[in-house]
């Protein structure tokens, strides 16, 4: 694990970064998952009642996102002309009951499944970073030439076009396929002494925590 302010790696189970002393988000990596701009959690309370009531469809993992496992189940109980729908159902029961207790909780995309009157802990982390990202001052757009996965890291080559970038900074990519924005922290920049703000630089080397760079776009802003 890296700390998002600096990017020291962290031992597993260590509250502060040991460098700069900033507080670690959570050593969970379910938690820590960089999730998707605008993403929103799905309800353990629904998924679980779909589940019992409806699992015999697999209806509570089309909701989820498990679309094999809901098909598998949906296939049982049409092709057998209703004689399997027994099993079905059983399955979604048990399945439905695991659920509501805490033992499936989390989705297909691997976040973390909500009750119904909770804010996700993910949420909470980037309401306050992402979701009014326009009204922050000292926006910054970053044109990347070079994008690639290394040692856990994400690395960015890139020219700064516009505003300062620095460590701890939030920033988002946009997947080009999807055209939600993936969401992260700026964990180091070569050279930066942690006082110095990149405007206007040339080839900067910035490093997030890594996220799947498939169908990214060409820009890195804020």
């Amino acid at each position: 694990m890296f700390c998002q302010k600096c990017g020291t790696e962290i031992p597993d189970g260590v509250q502060n970064c040991p460098k700069c002393s900033g507080q670690m988000m959570n050593n969970n990596p379910q938690i820590n998952q960089v999730q998707p701009y605008g993403y929103q959690n799905k309800s353990k309370m629904v998924a679980g009642l779909l589940g019992i009531f409806l699992g015999t469809f697999g209806v509570h993992n089309f909701y989820l996102g498990y679309t094999t496992k809901g098909v598998i189940q949906l296939c049982i109980t049409l092709l057998t002309c209703g004689i399997g729908a027994i099993v079905s159902c059983i399955w979604g029961i048990v399945e439905g009951v695991l659920i509501l207790c805490g033992s499936i909780n989390v989705d297909a995309k691997g976040m973390p499944l909500i009750d119904g009157t909770s804010t996700p802990v993910v949420n909470q982390y980037y309401n306050s970073t992402i979701n009014n990202y326009q009204s922050y001052q000292n926006a910054f757009k970053v044109s990347i030439k070079e994008i690639k996965n290394e040692d856990n890291m994400t690395v960015i080559i890139g020219d700064v076009e516009s505003g300062s970038i620095s460590v701890g900074d939030t920033a988002r990519i946009e997947n080009t396929e999807t055209h939600e924005y993936i969401s992260c922290r700026i964990a180091n920049i070569i050279e930066d002494d942690m006082n110095v703000s990149f405007s206007m630089a040339k080839n900067v080397i910035i490093k997030i925590p890594q996220i799947d760079i498939s169908n990214v776009g060409n820009e890195l802003i804020k």
